[in-house]
């Protein structure tokens, strides 16, 4: 609370550092990315963990990637998944979350459904 500068809550359940955050108004939703490898959609009115969602390096159901161009520095092999999420961000429809990490690329996952 912004008067009373009273903490309200937090959303726990990440297992690392947290990178990432985005707001859904529309469903009152919070989406945050983390260094334990996972996207959490959360429930702003009771603070709880209504989805995870794991970001793969290749594509699987429900996925786009997007690979970005090889880095001479470091070389991803296709079959795993490099870590961590730093970056989230919701369409202006509300309908499509990207995020993007460690592994050099960027999952499209649809929220309609």
């Amino acid at each position: 609370d912004l008067q009373t500068q009273t903490h309200m809550g937090a959303f726990a359940g990440h297992t690392d550092y947290l990178h990432a955050i985005a707001v859904r108004p529309h469903h009152s939703q919070v989406v945050t990315g983390s260094e334990d490898g996972t996207v959490k959609i959360w429930d702003i009115n009771t603070m709880e963990d209504v989805h995870t969602l794991t970001p793969t390096h290749t594509a699987c159901s429900g996925a786009i990637t997007l690979k970005s161009p090889p880095r001479k520095a470091k070389t991803v092999p296709k079959t795993t998944f490099e870590g961590f999420v730093s970056s989230v961000s919701v369409d202006d429809n509300d309908s499509w979350l990207m995020c993007a990490g460690g592994w050099g690329g960027a999952n499209v996952f649809h929220l309609g459904s």
